[in-house]
């Protein structure tokens, strides 16, 4: 977690490993200008992302959350780690160096809330 000195609240949230969808969208209501990701490992982002808007689009349709589109400001993004991640560990300086582009990305953002 990074945050704003100033509005105290977090820049940036950071999730690996499993996250419940409710506990996503608990996230984007709580900070709805931060910038949040989710990654995991060895998985198509599709698989994870998938479900998540799909429920947002639910609950949208359904009356029970209002379009993110009309309130949210930040960012969502879903990363996937490759499964052959030792190829970013150094043996011999034991160091681990992954770049952003090593990794699979897709973002939720606001115009495609706005498409919900």
């Amino acid at each position: 977690i990074s945050w704003n000195e100033t509005s105290k609240e977090p820049l940036f949230w950071g999730e690996s490993g499993r996250m419940k969808i409710h506990k996503a969208l608990d996230l984007m209501r709580r900070y709805p200008r931060t910038h949040i990701v989710h990654c995991r490992w060895g998985m198509n982002t599709t698989d994870f992302s998938e479900p998540f808007i799909d429920f947002i689009r639910q609950e949208v349709e359904e009356g029970r959350l209002e379009n993110p589109a009309s309130w949210w400001e930040g960012k969502f993004s879903f990363a996937s780690l490759p499964l052959d991640v030792w190829r970013f560990i150094d043996e011999d300086t034991r160091t681990i160096l992954v770049t952003k582009d090593d990794l699979e990305w897709k973002d939720l953002n606001r115009s495609l809330c706005e498409l919900l």
